[in-house]
């Protein structure tokens, strides 16, 4: 491996990584909090597993 082909191997692995979670899924998510919210019991169980996936991602 040539010492330039090296280097930007090196250079890529070092790229900063991307958020864990990117803006607009974490908008949709706090959309859809915000709307099941509204709905009540019948539609708690959604509610929870958008809340579990925003603490998730809250932890990364």
């Amino acid at each position: 491996m040539r010492a330039v082909d090296a280097f930007r191997s090196a250079a890529t692995l070092i790229k900063p990584q991307p958020p864990a979670a990117p803006p607009r899924p974490a908008a949709l998510a706090e959309e859809a909090r915000v709307k099941l919210s509204g709905l009540g019991v019948k539609a708690r169980k959604d509610l929870e597993q958008v809340l579990a996936w925003q603490r998730r991602e809250a932890r990364r």
